[in-house]
């Protein structure tokens, strides 16, 4: 927690191989918006977010909410 009640993770994967490097990391944060409201915000970079796109770099950010909390 960097701030209160913010959350942030970041997940680094990686095959220790250099060529080619089929690593990826992964950043998301949780913040809030309401009382009740949480906001969502991820940013992936790299190789095997799914097994579909396991041999193909991608980038891609998500952004969702939450409604109540439950943690």
């Amino acid at each position: 927690k960097w701030r209160e009640d913010w959350v942030t993770t970041l997940r680094l994967r990686t095959t220790f191989q250099t060529d080619p490097s089929w690593g990826s990391a992964q950043l998301d944060l949780r913040f809030p918006i309401t009382s009740d409201l949480r906001g969502y915000l991820q940013v992936f970079s790299g190789y095997g977010e799914s097994m579909i796109d396991y041999n193909f770099r991608k980038t891609a950010v998500g952004l969702g909410v939450s409604i109540g909390t439950y943690y």
